[in-house]
């Protein structure tokens, strides 16, 4: 049995949709329907089969009820394994551990409205002081800050879905005053977070980051892809691109 994190990651366009009768009594409590509701289903294709090769046990085995917390993150019954998903765009990637509760959030690069407000307001003073060196003459197309601030805002989410309290609590997580690579978040333990770039995995550009991550940044990461009428995972060598300390 793997006692350390594995990611495994997947695009939209690869995937099946799930036929399992839970799955798809989900549709209708959370309302869900056209394309979210068949994105919901290949993730649930996409959870199954990851979940039965993490935990090496035969492919056709079902998963284990699902329930949430409060603020809708959903957990295994038993906590047979931890795991946390995220999308962007067409990327879809899973972050499964052992360890105990997990956290990946991942943005793919694309510009946002008014990014030098919503910076302002989510940045700590040693990020924002970062950000604004970064500035250019083409305040409409600052590559440099967009990319930063993307990074920055996955370490937000990506400790918020670890805790499970999801964007609630978004105003808790502060950048440190002198060191930008450090923030404090009271909703998760002491630890390392770790960004990698999504086109080290083949997703594109932009950034994914999980928390929390051990001392060396080292990753296990899967590639899925279909094979005929099955599919297989192929490891992936990524490195982190920046790590952060929290609390």
């Amino acid at each position: 049995m793997k006692s350390t994190h594995c990611l495994y990651t997947a695009t939209y366009a690869d995937l099946k949709e799930s036929t399992d009768p839970r799955d798809v009594a989900e549709l209708t409590k959370w309302n869900l329907h056209g394309r979210r509701a068949g994105q919901f289903l290949q993730e649930r294709f996409f959870l199954r089969r990851c979940f039965n090769h993490y935990l090496e046990q035969d492919d056709a085995t079902p998963l284990p009820d699902t329930c949430r917390l409060s603020h809708g993150k959903p957990y295994f019954l038993g906590d047979p394994a931890f795991y946390n998903l995220t999308n962007t765009g067409q990327a879809l990637l899973l972050l499964l551990s052992h360890d105990g509760p997990v956290g990946v959030d991942a943005e793919c690069l694309r510009k946002r409205r008014n990014l030098q407000a919503v910076a302002k307001k989510v940045l700590g003073p040693a990020e924002w002081q970062y950000f604004t060196s970064l500035a250019s003459t083409d305040e409409e197309n600052n590559a440099a800050q967009l990319d930063f601030f993307l990074q920055r805002w996955t370490w937000r989410e990506c400790l918020l879905k670890a805790s499970g309290i999801a964007l609630a609590g978004l105003s808790s997580v502060v950048g440190d005053d002198k060191e930008r690579d450090k923030v404090t978040s009271p909703l998760n333990v002491s630890g390392l977070m770790y960004s990698y770039a999504l086109s080290d995995v083949g997703l594109g550009e932009g950034w994914f980051t999980i928390f929390p991550g051990d001392n060396t940044g080292d990753l296990s990461t899967l590639g899925y892809s279909p094979q005929g009428e099955g599919f297989t995972f192929s490891a992936l060598d990524i490195k982190a691109r920046a790590c952060a300390q929290v609390n």
